[in-house]
């Protein structure tokens, strides 16, 4: 997971390393990395919450994108961070989704599951997925600044009015 995001630090912008072809990573070596890492009861919401319209190679780099955003949120294994944010909310499940967006309907509406989730951790799971997707679908590989820091956060810092977290960029 790690050897897919580029930790070149050029400008301060990272990225991650798309696969271009199956060459030399199979869907089954992905789908063993997230057997690996996401927990068994979670596996098929993982799947069936990544799948791309644009075929298995964009499905591919999408899985292995949210798998390097779990990893580095909650190695996969912590659900509720330590403490609480500037604003009494948390970040909770393997994603670190902040505890105010579940309790937006709008939000919810937009990016929560179309189905009744098994629990609260495939609810949180399942929506920073959706979450993650439509970012990407606006500003690419640059989703995850959007995502770590929110989507109003990295506009400022697009346009230059504002920068981004150091640890935005780790």
């Amino acid at each position: 997971i790690v050897a897919m995001f580029d930790a070149n630090a050029t400008n301060n912008h990272n990225s991650f390393k798309s696969i271009e072809s199956f060459d030399e990573v199979t869907l089954i070596d992905i789908n063993t990395v997230v057997r690996k890492y996401v927990p068994s009861k979670y596996v098929k919401a993982f799947n069936r919450a990544t799948v791309c319209e644009d075929g298995e190679l964009a499905t591919a780099n999408m899985r292995l994108q949210i798998l390097a955003i779990g990893y580095y949120e909650s190695g996969w294994v912590k659900t509720i961070c330590n403490k609480p944010n500037r604003d009494g909310s948390l970040d909770i499940g393997y994603l670190q989704l902040n505890s105010k967006n579940i309790e937006n309907a709008w939000f919810m509406e937009r990016f929560g599951p179309d189905y009744e989730t098994s629990d609260e951790l495939e609810l949180y799971l399942v929506t920073c997925i959706n979450l993650y997707k439509a970012l990407y679908s606006l500003y690419g590989e640059d989703a995850v600044y959007a995502y770590n820091a929110g989507e109003p956060r990295y506009l400022k810092y697009k346009s230059g009015k504002s920068s981004l977290p150091k640890s935005t960029f780790t």
